[in-house]
């Protein structure tokens, strides 16, 4: 990397947010710059030979220049690992996606419920707003277990569109009440993991397996 010198009363030009600044390597060891009629020492590295143009970087305490090959370079190879970022962001995320689904998986099948059935939960002002996700749920929402079915069993009585902890004209709210579902990005959509500990401790009532339900997707 070659290092020039700043002159001794900057020019606003180096401060701008403007691309591709550019000087021309003269006779006499400098680098003439057209837009500010500077000609700038040279600090660190060896200039190129004469005429070459270089692309200029205003740094904090000088000038950084590099040929127009360099500089290709340079932004090829910050391309390259900007991509090679990305992936393994995207990695990353599949394989915390796959995780997520599995977990889910594994721990609403040891809900057995007889009817059908979905995840849900229940919408937050908070959850709507610009620094959310936008779909009315907020880092303290739980998923409850959403009844596609009515079902009775002794005093437990609720209908389709209850959540199993709650019914509708109790506390949930039917407005407010929405079905849950979540994609990994590669398998498509599943039910999301079942995390209000009274629709958990109401579903441990059924423990025939036989008669289980698997819990539904709704779009």
């Amino acid at each position: 990397m070659i290092a020039l010198k700043y002159p001794p009363y900057p020019s606003p030009y180096w401060f701008r947010g403007e691309k591709d600044k550019t000087g021309v390597v003269t006779e006499v060891g400098t680098v003439y710059v057209e837009a500010t009629k500077d000609n700038l020492l040279l600090v660190e590295g060896r200039l190129p030979p004469v005429g070459t143009t270089l692309f200029l970087t205003p740094d904090r305490f000088d000038i950084k220049a590099e040929t127009e090959k360099d500089s290709r370079a340079r932004r090829e190879e910050q391309a390259r690992q900007r991509l090679a970022r990305q992936v393994e962001e995207q990695k990353q995320k599949a394989a915390l996606d796959m995780k997520l689904m599995r977990q889910a998986q594994e721990r609403n099948a040891r809900l057995y419920l007889p009817v059908r059935w979905t995840s849900g939960f229940k919408s937050v002002i908070s959850g709507l707003t610009v620094n959310s996700s936008g779909n009315g749920i907020n880092r303290r929402t739980v998923i409850h277990v959403l009844l596609l079915e009515d079902i009775r069993d002794g005093r437990l009585v609720r209908n389709e569109g209850d959540f199993l902890c709650t019914a509708a004209g109790g506390s949930n709210g039917k407005l407010w009440v929405n079905p849950a579902t979540h994609s990994d990005g590669e398998h498509g959509p599943y039910v999301c993991e079942i995390t209000c500990k009274q629709c958990i401790k109401a579903a441990l009532r059924w423990q025939d397996k036989s008669k289980a339900v698997s819990p539904e997707c709704v779009p």
